[in-house]
């Protein structure tokens, strides 16, 4: 009876924290990142794009969102990039500060990143515009859209490890 009461606070009172912990990171992690509004993305292409936005976060604390529209609606791409970072601020108050938006309409053939606080510190509008003449656009040109988000994506993360 001891032995039982003894083996019950046991996991009561040191493992029940540890699991409350690991859920906890768990929640941390944004599994789905990549928004295909415009369906163009293959399945392995939004799986490649999670996992490289939840590295991006668990080194950098940074958030990036991939969005993918079928046309601007008579918008400018900065205009809809800041759309949709509001609505992710909305959600979650530090996106302000470390989220990154990847704005892309292949119909309109417009692409754009729009830096919250901490990226922008980081990461000026030429060095984003180098990434995406760079990283993406050379794919799009090639009717290659998986890999030029792929690409594009990975340069982003790539960029922020290093800088």
């Amino acid at each position: 009876m001891k032995f039982g009461i003894l083996l019950f606070l046991y996991f009561a009172l040191f493992l029940s924290p540890f699991s409350f912990l690991y859920s906890g990171i768990q929640k941390s992690l944004k599994t789905d990142c990549a928004h295909d509004y415009a369906n163009k993305l293959s399945v392995e292409t939004k799986s490649t794009v999670n996992l490289l936005c939840n590295s991006l976060y668990m080194e950098t604390k940074l958030r990036l969102e991939v969005v993918i529209v079928a046309l601007l609606d008579n918008l400018t791409e900065e205009e809809y990039a800041v759309k949709y970072f509001q609505k992710y601020s909305q959600n979650d108050m530090s996106f302000s500060e470390y989220g990154i938006v990847v704005l892309i309409s292949f119909s309109d053939r417009k692409i754009r990143i729009e830096l919250g606080r901490v990226a922008a510190e980081r990461m000026s509008n030429s060095e984003a515009k180098e990434i995406i003449e760079k990283d993406f656009i050379p794919y799009f040109r090639q009717g290659q859209l998986n890999l030029g988000v792929s690409n594009g994506v990975k340069a982003i993360v790539d960029w922020f490890s290093i800088h």
